[in-house]
């Protein structure tokens, strides 16, 4: 008994916490993000350790935050935990959603390529579409369902060659082979 109402007394002092939780106006925040304005790079949360020697050469100010223990943590222009490929979600296209994680006021434009994905990954990514700098999606409605496909997605401005993660990054996704069939049918 006694140990019913020590539960039944947690209970009642726990619930407005975990109501809380379900407040309106809560909202879910990313775990790292970088803000670069006017020169300076703000960043909050899971970094990339080290500088980032791919891009251009960034001239460091003193104001730029470097926490914790006066480390200074860039981004490279793309990273995984940015970028995402539908896999099946929708059944008349694929979506690709990435950010810009640095380098920011280098990217003139943001080039879109994909190719039918093989194991060998030998075959040359086929042209798709070019976005504005500030584009941070795009839907491919021109693909077959049930096929994989793998993006490069490519900021040019950067770099002239292609280096991982400092001017492009790729991933695979494919769209769901299944439709909606509208209208009447006649026998």
């Amino acid at each position: 008994m006694k140990r019913l109402l020590l539960f039944v007394g947690f209970f009642i002092l726990l619930t407005p916490f975990l109501w809380a939780q379900q407040e309106d106006g809560a909202r879910v925040v990313i775990p790292a993000q970088a803000v670069q304005a006017n020169g300076v790079t703000i960043q909050v949360g899971v970094p990339f350790l080290g500088e980032n020697r791919n891009a251009v050469k960034r001239r460091l100010l003193p104001i730029d935050v470097r926490f914790p223990w006066d480390v200074l943590y860039l981004f490279e222009t793309f990273a995984e935990t940015s970028f995402d490929v539908s896999k099946g979600y929708y059944s008349d296209k694929i979506r690709i959603d990435w950010e810009l994680r640095n380098n920011f006021d280098l990217v003139s434009n943001i080039k879109i390529y994909r190719r039918q994905y093989t194991v060998e990954g030998n075959d040359p990514y086929e042209f798709v579409a070019s976005v504005s700098s500030t584009t941070t999606s795009y839907e491919d409605q021109y693909v077959e369902g049930g096929i994989l496909y793998e993006y490069k997605i490519l900021a040019d401005g950067i770099l002239d060659g292609e280096v991982r993660y400092a001017n492009f990054i790729t991933g695979i996704g494919f769209r769901n082979p299944t439709a909606t069939v509208t209208g009447n049918i006649v026998f």
